[in-house]
């Protein structure tokens, strides 16, 4: 799981690797020296690619 800016630049990585199947993970966003602004979580599988919007308010 990746989170990118509002430009498309990747920011960071919160999960790498493979997620169990019905497992629930949890992942701490810590963004001291981010821009605050829309900002957007996605998540690749083998088969398809999920996209979140993430508000970062500072």
């Amino acid at each position: 799981m990746k989170v990118y800016d509002s430009q498309g630049r990747e920011i960071t990585t919160l999960f790498q690797g493979e997620a169990k199947t019905h497992q629930k993970y949890k992942a701490k966003l810590q963004a001291p020296n981010k821009a605050a602004g829309l900002h957007f979580l996605q998540l690749q599988t083998p088969r398809q690619r999920y996209q979140q919007g993430l508000v970062l308010n500072k």
